[in-house]
């Protein structure tokens, strides 16, 4: 891990040192204006992500004024992106010769952190026009992934490219363009492994913490799917998505998926306020009083509720008025309301919308085997087209319909009184077949 940070200061800090020693080269009455304009050049060019020329630039300052190191720091610095670790070295080491003083130490860094790399690389016998060649390829299969006439074809030349930078990115692990481009096919075709890779190796360059516009949308969906190892992250984002909701629906589903993907970690992190407070928040909005309950009693603990924070106070108040800062629960009556949201409230892991599905189940069951003494002669269910794919349907999903002497006989899988998510499908599908049974009274 320390190795890792160290790699991050070393990158970003000689390119701090270029921008301030370019702006003293500018000024200096030391160097002619030619060296100054190439290395402005040579900088503007590497920003721009067009690295072949900026290196021409940077070997133009080289010729100019070769008593100075920034057109060697420069070179090197292209060159280590470029995944030319060797010729890198030399034009870092030449850097170092040249710095003053007061400059040795960061470029002391940079080196050492080449010299590292190049310790960790597999050897390989490559020339650089050779590596050129690879790199041009690689531009062409995005070219035309962007060109794609339908989502079938962007997904083909996705994948295509994500199978072919895959050597090339692990050989060249400076090649940030590489790594972005690779983040970004990664998230769209809804990769982890490689989304995660890709997410590792941007934080191993520094890049996390970018402001660039595109890179840092990019970085918030690594984030927003939980890739870049922070789960705090990525649930502080989702409940983010859920408060900016275009409309009230987009709203609730938003806070169910901050509650369902918050629970694990709430669980494993019972110090952490902030989880908590969000759940509130969330459990408070959508009335679930067990989840709202058990937010309330952490806050509490950790003493969270006396915070003068405008919206933990908010939050405090409204989790008062629930009653729920109470030490003694009370439980939700759950009758009345549809089962889907018994369901939705469930599988976040409120106990008392469980309990409620349950019965809900049962409930089903019990009519189901009422009506079938009434109605349940094989030739009956048969007979209607639309009832017999609803007994069909019913018959896949963790239940069992058969007859015995013209009799409808219910069996129901253990699957199926548990309670989770096949309890939900479990009194759809006994809902779907006694409103189908029901035509039969009319």
């Amino acid at each position: 891990m320390k190795s890792r940070y160290n790699r991050i200061f070393q990158v970003v800090g000689i390119v701090i040192v270029l921008c301030a020693e370019y702006a003293q080269a500018q000024n200096s009455t030391n160097s002619s204006p030619n060296f100054s304009e190439t290395v402005k050049s040579a900088n503007s060019l590497f920003a721009a992500k067009q690295p072949d020329a900026a290196l021409e630039m940077a070997n133009k300052a080289i010729q100019l004024d070769g008593s100075r190191y920034e057109g060697y720091a420069l070179a090197a610095l292209i060159l280590e992106k470029q995944g030319n670790l060797e010729e890198a070295s030399q034009k870092a080491a030449k850097a170092l010769e040249l710095a003053p003083a007061e400059k040795k130490t960061a470029l002391s860094q940079f080196r050492d952190s080449i010299e590292n790399q190049k310790s960790k690389t597999i050897p390989i016998i490559a020339s650089p026009g050779e590596i050129r060649r690879k790199y041009a390829a690689l531009m062409q299969i995005v070219e035309d992934a962007d060109k794609a006439k339908s989502p079938q074809e962007r997904t083909k030349y996705l994948n295509e490219f994500l199978e072919k930078s895959d050597d090339f990115a692990n050989t060249h692990l400076a090649q940030t363009n590489i790594w972005v481009m690779r983040a970004a096919a990664a998230v769209e075709l809804n990769r982890s492994v490689a989304a995660e890779q890709a997410a590792r190796q941007l934080k191993a360059l520094g890049m996390m913490e970018s402001q660039e516009p595109k890179l840092r949308a990019l970085i918030e969906q690594l984030e927003r799917k939980g890739w870049t190892g922070n789960p705090l992250k990525m649930l502080t984002l989702i409940m983010g998505d859920a408060e900016k909701a275009p409309n009230p629906a987009a709203r609730v589903q938003g806070l169910q998926e901050f509650l369902v993907k918050s629970r694990d970690f709430a669980g494993s992190h019972p110090q952490e306020g902030s989880i908590w407070i969000m759940r509130a928040q969330a459990a408070a909005e959508l009335d679930y009083s067990f989840l709202g309950w058990q937010a309330g009693q952490r806050l509490k603990a950790l003493g969270l509720l006396e915070s003068s924070e405008p919206t933990v106070a908010q939050i405090a108040a409204t989790l008062e008025r629930k009653g729920w800062l109470s030490d003694k629960r009370s439980k939700t009556d759950w009758i009345g309301r549809s089962t889907e949201k018994i369901k939705a409230a469930a599988d976040i892991g409120d106990e008392d919308a469980a309990e409620r599905l349950k019965q809900v189940a049962l409930t089903l069951k019990e009519e189901l085997v009422k009506l079938s003494k009434e109605f349940g002669n094989y030739e009956n269910i048969t007979q209607d087209s639309k009832l017999k794919d609803s007994y069909h349907y019913t018959n896949s999903h963790n239940t069992q319909l058969e007859f015995e002497n013209d009799r409808l006989k219910l069996i129901v899988s253990e699957e199926a009184t548990s309670t989770d998510t096949s309890i939900y499908r479990f009194s759809q599908n006994l809902d779907c077949l006694l409103t189908n049974i029901n035509h039969l009274r009319n």
